[in-house]
């Protein structure tokens, strides 16, 4: 798949969905907004940074806005989808908040930003859909001031309730492929979420010149599974006092802080 036509397909697609993206936030009894809410919950519990240049990569509806104002940030919310960014626009709006925040559309990977610009990034659901993350990362290494922080979250492969996941869509991916190249189907064009080795995201961080500082682990179970819902919510329940543990591998979410180096 071309690098272009990846872009245009996620664009489209949270396009598409921008007006109910911002409902997965809400604190609601499912696992899918569960797993949103405890995900924000260790990403702000990471996030020591108070006063200066805060940059929400990806900011999608909005909602970590609130709390990046809260911890007294001028923030600056990019999406490269535009109806997310009239969307987060509007919900701050009704908060009493676009006024603090500079909204723009952009790529992360190609930011219209000075170097040592940002004092904290967070790209929460953003990395797993870049055709080129690295390109990414350098961005916000170039953006970043010494000693500020980057925090992604990305879906960890090396959890079983994932590579479950993700092993059965390919499986019916790959017979897809086969009848469309077979002429008995209509050839299907998707995009792609990529899914992270934990460590092997550590060492891209590493290469690129940030130190890792902290992480956590979050969420356990089959997203796509109605009927283990339950069990699911159990799980990250019981399970979400292990994000710093080897348990915590198990959990679908890897979340990573790192540092730009003083010099």
């Amino acid at each position: 798949m071309e690098l272009l036509e990846q872009e245009q397909l996620v664009k489209s697609h949270y396009n598409k969905i921008s007006n109910q993206w911002g409902d997965l936030y809400k604190d609601e009894v499912t696992f899918a907004n569960y797993n949103f809410i405890v995900r924000k919950r260790h990403v702000m519990g990471l996030f020591d940074k108070t006063g200066g240049r805060f940059l929400d990569a990806g900011c999608g509806t909005g909602d970590f806005i609130p709390d990046l104002i809260a911890r007294n940030g001028q923030v600056t919310a990019l999406d490269f989808a535009g109806d997310m960014i009239e969307q987060s626009r509007s919900r701050m709006a009704k908060k009493g908040l676009d006024t603090r925040v500079d909204f723009a559309i952009g790529d992360v990977t190609n930011l219209d930003f000075d170097d040592n610009f940002f004092d904290a990034i967070i790209g929460v659901g953003l990395i797993e859909y870049l055709s080129d993350y690295r390109e990414a990362f350098r961005e916000f290494h170039r953006v970043l001031k010494p000693g500020g922080i980057v925090i992604v979250t990305v879906p960890s492969i090396v959890s079983p309730f994932m590579a479950y996941e993700t092993f059965v869509p390919k499986c019916k991916g790959l017979v897809k492929q086969m009848l469309a190249a077979a002429g008995l189907r209509e050839p299907e064009r998707a995009y792609f979420q990529r899914h992270f080795v934990p460590w092997t995201l550590d060492r891209d961080l590493r290469r690129l010149g940030f130190l890792k500082k902290d992480f956590s682990f979050c969420t356990y179970g089959f997203s796509a599974s109605k009927r283990l819902e339950s069990l699911s919510l159990g799980l990250t329940r019981r399970l979400d006092g292990f994000g710093h543990s080897p348990l915590g591998m198990l959990a679908t979410n890897y979340i990573v802080k790192a540092e730009k180096p003083r010099a």
